[in-house]
């Protein structure tokens, strides 16, 4: 007997993942073409976003539970790697990036051809495909875990004044710089409500955050504002970053100032302070928490997996994987009547959690497999049998 599969298994060509109630479903679809494409090496931001990136990442650890998110403590270093990737931006210039299309789609990153490497293109050659689901689907977990990471640095971005209102900035930024106090981030006195959304969307909400304060900002010293939105800029909940530029107030940067002390023989030490420290304070803080959020979220959005598929006689082998459940339910339909299902237990002993699962369907023609999380997310596989 033959078995025909509707969707490929192994997601050869991408997935598409849509909202279905409040959960995922997983189809098969033509990959997305993606909305932008890089020439040319990795390049890193200054030393805030640079050096604190990973730091803040690693302090977001704190605010997950490892019980509830086993996924995302499994490949925490993948993730942390990530968060210090600046390829999520669509080229050295710009403040912000597509987390939307980095979740659902892909974005391609393009190299001089200088050692024919991958797939050519116009003389290019693919250095890397960034896309979450796409690397899930794919099964290759550790690059899909990475990919969130670059969503985490992206919504990262946002947090910083420059980024959010989107002002041409340099690597020597003040607000951007590595301050001693970056060695150990201090979470302390910030209370603030985070609210419960979908990865993707912590990164507009981060951006709207410091948008509604970044005007109110003032230098004590000049009473000028340390940064302007442009008059123009889109309107909150609209990515500022593809909008009209913003400025500095005053037209030069001057949130820090020179601090020099004497030291033990006399010579004196100078060093750049920031002249309101309560406001970086705070948005690294922003940082964290947003991070922490968008990693539990997207744990909570990933779907689980069909793999392995094949038929003995009209029995139907197949094998499920998931990220964050210890258990799932399946159904098997033919001409839309359900004729199998039943709730699963995985083995919590590797990861993904996983089980291997036999029906005997007792019968020939087409079938749909759906296999449902503790979370709601689908994923939907059509066979044929002959």
């Amino acid at each position: 007997m033959r078995l025909k599969l509707f969707v490929l298994i192994a997601f050869l060509y991408s997935v598409e993942i849509y909202s279905k109630d409040k959960g995922l479903e997983l189809k098969e679809f033509e990959i997305q073409k993606p909305n932008y494409e890089i020439t040319g090496g990795k390049w890193w931001s200054s030393n805030l976003f640079g050096n604190v990136h990973k730091k803040i990442t690693k302090k977001a650890y704190e605010l997950i539970d490892k019980k509830e998110y086993p996924d995302i403590y499994y490949f925490k270093d993948d993730i942390i790697d990530g968060s210090y990737d600046e390829e999520g931006h669509p080229d050295i210039k710009h403040n912000g990036g597509d987390v939307y299309s980095i979740w659902f789609s892909s974005k391609v990153i393009y190299e001089n051809n200088y050692d024919r490497l991958n797939i050519e293109k116009d003389g290019l050659s693919v250095r890397r495909t960034i896309g979450v689901l796409l690397h899930y689907a794919n099964m290759d977990f550790k690059t899909a875990y990475e990919n969130l990471g670059v969503i985490c640095h992206l919504t990262q971005d946002q947090a910083t004044p420059v980024h959010a209102a989107n002002i041409k900035h340099s690597f020597s930024d003040q607000f951007e710089m590595f301050y001693s106090e970056d060695f150990k981030i201090d979470l302390s006195g910030f209370n603030e409500q985070i609210p419960e959304l979908n990865p993707w969307e912590y990164y507009q909400w981060t951006q709207d955050d410091t948008r509604k304060r970044v005007n109110n900002w003032i230098d004590p010293e000049n009473k000028k504002p340390y940064w302007q939105q442009n008059k123009d800029a889109p309107p909150l909940g609209k990515d500022s970053t593809f909008g009209p530029y913003g400025s500095y107030g005053g037209g030069k940067d001057h949130f820090a100032k020179n601090v020099c002390e004497e030291n033990y023989d006399g010579q004196e030490n100078c060093k750049l302070v920031p002249k309101s420290p309560e406001i970086r304070k705070r948005q690294i803080s922003v940082a964290v928490y947003a991070t922490a959020m968008t990693l539990k979220s997207a744990s909570k959005k990933l779907p689980p997996l069909i793999s392995e598929t094949n038929i003995q006689g009209t029995k139907l082998n197949f094998k499920v994987l998931e990220n964050r459940c210890s258990d799932l339910k399946y159904k098997i339909y033919k001409n839309n009547e359900i004729i199998a299902e039943s709730a699963i237990n995985l083995n919590l002993q590797s990861f993904p959690f996983s089980r291997e699962i036999s029906v005997d369907l007792k019968t020939k023609g087409g079938f749909k497999i759906e296999l449902i999380d503790c979370d709601e997310n689908a994923t939907i596989k059509y066979l044929f049998i002959e």
